[in-house]
């Protein structure tokens, strides 16, 4: 389950690299970051944290619910970042389309 949550983040990083006309060298020079993180992230094989997905928005000039808005919500981890609080589906499946807009996410 969490290597199909790494692989969708990856996709939604690519998709957002692309959409901004950057190389995979060009994000990692904005975000501080070695280019092999950059394609290991896109290619789900890594776990970004907190700090990494910060510095990689503010390369993209996106919000991380940008970042995260074409990932769906049964994928079965549904992360929601707030501060410094990362929560699972277990508690945000209820509420989630009552927090953010529905057209972002696929129910179950």
């Amino acid at each position: 389950m969490a290597k199909d949550n790494l692989a969708q983040f990856g996709r939604c990083l690519h998709n957002a690299r692309i959409q901004k006309g950057l190389s995979q060298e060009r994000l990692a020079e904005a975000a501080n970051l070695d280019r092999t993180y950059i394609s290991l992230l896109e290619r789900g094989k890594r776990n970004p944290s907190l700090l990494c997905l910060i510095s990689l928005c503010r390369a993209l000039n996106i919000s991380l619910s940008e970042l995260f808005n074409t990932m769906s919500i049964n994928s079965g981890l549904f992360w929601f970042l707030c501060g410094n609080e990362v929560y699972t589906d277990s508690f945000f499946r209820k509420i989630v389309l009552k927090v953010l807009p529905d057209k972002h996410f696929t129910i179950p």
